[in-house]
């Protein structure tokens, strides 16, 4: 597919503070790409370097192919739903959706077969008239997406949208801002800072870290296959552990973690002759049970130290025994993993595909 937007090893200052280090990145036509990272990251700033509200000090943008660098905002072929959604509140649904029309000469007729089709794709049809005080949250939000993608730009930017809803609503907006993605056809750009909400969503995830990208992929392979210990840490539950290679076989390797415990990993995995790697093991790929009868099983042993109830879930702090601490995830509920409590000893076993290898140390 061709490119909708390039950034070109765009840089961003504000005084003293790197906004923005050097990035590239490309956002295919018709994709759903999502900038996410902790607060103060840059992925607002990189945002708005491609909406034309900041100048890069160094790099190009482009839309289109074409280089919009130092063209104004409205000179863009971009639109942006932003967090507080920014409808005018003394004109109504209709009036809000057109508004964007009006300025680029649309005539009258053909703004109210755009604006039709607009309440059709958000499902507001009978809130036409209605001013955004007298609408739900949910439906502003949805008001605001249909202003947006009425003059059909080439990528919508989105910042933060969902912020302002409960987490049911959030949850089901999810879902109606991927369908209508895939229904229009449009390329979008979105902020957040919520792990769940890019996972959900995005057809790639751009995980952006001090004002760099830290990995970019998939969410399955950002969340399987972290490249980094910070992108291991920030998406989901991650224990990260310093490991020392102490035995080759042919296929696997023989990690000893800390002085409490032995894992296997696959040979490929381990980087080269490297005596000593940091990696990442999932809180839920840790497997519970009760510690066996003989020592032959593989595994290693450990203690409950607290339980923390999480709906679906439990969440367990483990203790092993040199003093090293692990977070696991066990199913709520069931007898098994969810059974134990605190202060009773499990086995722990993982699979060596399981185990992350994020690089030499």
């Amino acid at each position: 597919m061709s490119a909708t937007v390039e950034l070109r090893g765009v840089a961003k200052r504000f005084g003293a503070v790197v906004a923005v280090d050097e990035v590239s990145l490309t956002v295919q036509a018709g994709e759903f790409l999502t900038l996410l990272g902790p607060s103060g990251c840059g992925k607002t700033t990189l945002l708005r370097l491609i909406a034309g509200f900041e100048t890069p000090d160094r790099g190009a943008v482009l839309i289109g192919g074409a280089e919009v660098t130092h063209l104004p905002p409205h000179r863009r072929d971009v639109n942006q739903v932003f967090q507080s959604y920014a409808l005018f509140p003394h004109l109504s649904v209709r009036e809000n959706i057109a508004f964007g029309l009006r300025l680029q000469g649309v005539t009258r007729a053909a703004r109210e077969t755009r604006v039709a089709e607009m309440l059709a794709l958000v499902a507001l049809a009978d809130c036409v008239d209605r001013q955004p005080h007298q609408l739900s949250g949910g439906q502003r939000q949805r008001v605001a997406l249909a202003r947006a993608l009425a003059p059909r730009p080439a990528v919508l930017l989105l910042d933060e949208p969902l912020a302002a809803l409960d987490a049911r609503l959030r949850q089901a907006m999810q879902l109606e801002l991927k369908r209508l993605q895939r229904q229009v056809g449009t390329t979008f750009v979105l902020v957040t800072h919520d792990q769940a909400e890019a996972l959900a969503m995005s057809d790639r995830v751009a995980l952006v870290n001090r004002g760099r990208i830290e990995q970019i992929g998939r969410a399955t392979e950002l969340y399987d296959r972290p490249a980094t210990e910070f992108a291991a840490e920030f998406i989901g539950q991650a224990n990260v552990l310093e490991a020392e290679l102490v035995g080759r076989s042919e296929g696997s390797v023989r990690l000893r973690v800390g002085a409490g415990f032995e894992l296997h990993v696959p040979a490929a995995a381990w980087p080269g002759e490297a005596t000593r790697a940091k990696i990442a093991i999932r809180a839920e790929k840790i497997r519970l049970c009760a510690p066996p009868a003989s020592g032959e099983e593989p595994g290693f042993s450990a203690r409950v130290e607290e339980k923390v109830f999480q709906g679906a879930s439990d969440r367990l702090s483990l203790v092993t025994a040199d003093g090293g601490r692990l977070i696991a995830m066990a199913q709520s509920g069931y007898a098994g993993q969810g059974s134990f409590r605190p202060g009773d000893a499990v086995w722990c076993a993982v699979r060596p595909e399981d185990v992350v290898v994020l690089g030499a140390t």
